[in-house]
């Protein structure tokens, strides 16, 4: 059995495990970027399970620099999720009073739900219950965009054009959330 086996196997063993300097050597590796990219997220997000050496930054096609734990800041789909927020919250503002509690309340607690998703999935321990918690933030998108199209049909003095593009930014972040999703795998059964 060898050691990081052992490590697991004994109660403490995984905080031991854990506490364990990390080799710093550099290695050169050449892989295919979105696989080598899809590997650092999951283990800055989740760690480097035993037995496994650390992934390395990618520069221009090929693994450099050991990598340092990310956190959900870092996460590209969780920075363009609070932007989006912070759009729908302005847009909402424009929306008739009598809609602060119907649409423009559904608007903004679905919109929050996206990053509020990314953020706890980003969490989690296995990239299953990560996936979960995406497919989470997925669906909150896909209220979001039906509220914005009821948004254009109820209220045609609203611009158009600002409408479109919140629609189609988050059909996009949708669209990032669920290749996510797919690259990390399937989620558990909740």
């Amino acid at each position: 059995m060898s050691r990081s086996t052992a490590l697991l196997t004994h109660p403490l063993g995984l905080l031991e495990w854990l506490n364990q300097p990390v080799q710093q050597d550099a290695v050169e590796a050449a892989i295919a970027e979105p696989d080598a990219i899809l590997m650092m997220l999951a283990e800055r997000v989740h760690g480097t399970p035993p037995g496994r050496q650390i992934s390395q930054r990618i520069a221009k096609g090929r693994l450099r620099e050991p990598s340092i734990m990310q956190d959900y800041h870092q996460l590209d789909i969780w920075q363009r999720a609070m932007t989006y927020v912070v759009q729908i919250y302005e847009f909402s503002a424009q929306l008739p009073q009598d809609e602060r509690f119907n649409l423009t309340a559904q608007l903004r607690k679905a919109a929050t739900s996206v990053p509020l998703n990314i953020a706890e999935g980003s969490g989690c321990t296995t990239n299953g219950e990560f996936a979960r918690f995406l497919s989470y933030a997925y669906r909150s998108l896909k209220e979001v965009v039906t509220c914005l199209e009821l948004c254009q049909r109820l209220h045609r003095s609203l611009p158009a054009q600002s409408v479109t593009a919140l629609i189609n930014e988050g059909n996009q972040i949708s669209r990032m959330t669920h290749s996510l999703m797919q690259r990390l795998g399937t989620p558990p059964a909740a």
